[in-house]
């Protein structure tokens, strides 16, 4: 049975997809703008920061590690360091790193595929980014940790913020995002063994342009939810791709 008959089927029965559960503890929503990841081997969702009621918040609800984000003061540079926190102590560190150090920039995407977290995109004093980094995060243990500074073998997607990423089978997958003018719903692919990057002509429903959606993959089905379009407006839409199939 495919996700999309599992949403379908009993729909005359009045059963949706949706569910909603109440938390015991003070709740870190709701908010926007913030990080969120789940841990490869575990249930835990960790979330940092973000906006909520119109302020910049700092509070932690689990998180691994953290690269860039907006400044709370427009006068203030984006902060290009790298910070780690162990979840064991709770204690937050921030390692130094040997070389050259990327650009501080928000609005990026992170995910991870082994040790290492690669980052595209972002934003940084009014340019829109399009590289890609990542940084192996068992160099931590030795002398010298570095960013690696991926340059591929040909042209990938347009400089962009507020994009969403997910990894799937040595695939990092982008989708979405604007370059402050145009708003995109393209998705693409950057392989990691050969080092190339590809965009890829999805079918059937093809979710509106939007900026800061949240996403998750589960199997090979990228799902979206909601986002900003270019004209302000806020989608409360849930769509799924599923890579397979395209």
């Amino acid at each position: 049975m495919s996700i999309f008959s599992k949403f379908t089927k009993h729909a005359d029965k009045g059963v949706y997809p949706w569910s909603q559960k109440k938390l015991n503890v003070t709740s870190p929503l709701p908010r926007g703008g913030h990080s969120a990841d789940q841990v490869a081997l575990g249930n835990d969702i960790y979330l940092f920061g973000g906006i909520a009621k119109g302020q910049p918040r700092r509070d932690l609800f689990i998180i691994e590690s953290i690269f860039g984000g907006e400044p709370r003061n427009p006068d203030e540079k984006c902060d290009e360091n790298l910070y780690v926190l162990n979840i064991n102590t709770k204690q937050w560190a921030r390692p130094q790193i040997d070389g050259n150090l990327p650009h501080g920039r928000f609005g990026h995407s992170a995910v991870i595929f082994g040790s290492r977290m690669y980052i595209f995109g972002g934003q940084v004093d009014g340019h829109y980014l399009n590289d890609l980094i990542a940084f192996d995060v068992t160099t931590l243990e030795s002398s010298a940790p570095r960013w690696e500074f991926i340059v591929a073998g040909n042209e990938g997607p347009f400089g962009r913020t507020g994009h969403i990423s997910a990894y799937h089978g040595g695939k990092i997958y982008v989708f979405g995002g604007t370059d402050g003018e145009a708003f995109y719903n393209d998705i693409w692919a950057y392989d990691i063994q050969y080092n190339a990057w590809s965009q890829i002509q999805a079918t059937n429903h093809i979710p509106a342009p939007r900026e800061h959606a949240a996403a998750t993959i589960v199997d090979d089905v990228v799902y979206v939810f909601g986002g900003r379009g270019p004209e302000g407006e806020e989608y409360g839409d849930l769509c799924a791709f599923r890579i397979r199939s395209r």
